[in-house]
């Protein structure tokens, strides 16, 4: 077509206009490193990270290490400990101070006894009673153990002469001696008599006996005889004119002192007898 030529055909209408607007564009990321594997898209090495922020390192120094939290616990609980012992010793000696006896003191208040006061005059008069000593205390544990062991020893104060020096005579071996009422009775009324036999006299089995060799004879000391050195019978040929025997009851602790005064040859048995209760 020649130029001088107008265009004849229609034209094509403008392009819209577009409004171009301002936008920030935010700074870039971090460089995210590329793989250095074999894989299809490494592209060389990758950086190293970078270093932690200094504001963790300070945070991590200025916090407690366990070593010293150790050992403040160690020093309170060794304060701890020993603030106990302390009190503990000053608590004991508080309570041995208050166990010790104190004096007391009695005040009386009326007229003296005859010539008790000075130039006879009435009034009062104080009297301090002394704690117990320990001569006291112990005098009244011995009594104790005395009383408590007193039926198994026999206590020197603990027999009370229920008769003494009864003469009596059995004629034979059908009559016994009666400790307790201090008689003669056949033997068919009781089978716990003392009576003459044919070779001894004969002592019941719940009696101990004891054969003295001595001039005198306390109930106190057959039984402690007894508690030593016990007879198992009382044979004739051991029971000259004068011989002191005795016997305790198991079971009361009575015990009766025979002094053989005539033994004959038909089994007759003369003695003196004594018997002593047990007040135990």
């Amino acid at each position: 077509m020649p130029v001088s030529e107008a265009a004849t055909g229609p034209v094509a209408p403008a392009d819209p206009t577009v409004r171009l607007t301002e936008q920030h564009t935010p700074p870039p990321g971090p460089a995210v490193p590329f793989a250095t594997g074999p894989g299809p898209f490494a592209t060389g090495p990758v950086p190293a990270p970078a270093p932690a922020p200094a504001a963790g390192r300070e945070e991590r120094r200025r916090g407690v290490s366990w070593k010293t939290l150790l050992v403040v616990a160690l020093v309170t609980l060794l304060a701890g400990t020993t603030g106990g012992l302390v009190l503990m010793k000053q608590l004991g000696k508080n309570d041995k101070k208050d166990d010790r006896p104190v004096a007391t003191r009695t005040v009386t208040v009326g007229p003296s006894p005859a010539g008790g006061g000075v130039g006879g005059d009435g009034g009062s008069q104080d009297r301090v009673s002394a704690p117990p000593s320990a001569s006291a205390s112990a005098s009244a544990g011995a009594k104790t153990s005395a009383s408590a062991s007193a039926h198994q020893s026999g206590a020197p104060a603990g027999f009370t002469a229920v008769y003494t020096d009864r003469a009596l005579s059995a004629p034979s071996n059908d009559y016994g001696f009666d400790l307790l009422n201090g008689k003669v009775v056949p033997t068919s009324v009781s089978d716990t008599l003392v009576r003459p036999s044919y070779d001894k006299l004969y002592v019941p089995d719940d009696f101990d006996r004891y054969l003295s060799k001595s001039d005198s004879l306390s109930p106190q000391e057959c039984s402690d005889a007894i508690d030593k050195n016990p007879s198992a019978s009382f044979p004739y040929g051991d029971l000259p004119p004068g011989r002191l025997i005795c016997v305790r009851n198991r079971q009361s602790w009575g015990v009766a002192i025979m002094k053989i005064t005539n033994v004959g040859n038909d089994g007759a048995v003369s003695l003196s007898l004594s018997y002593y209760r047990y007040n135990g």
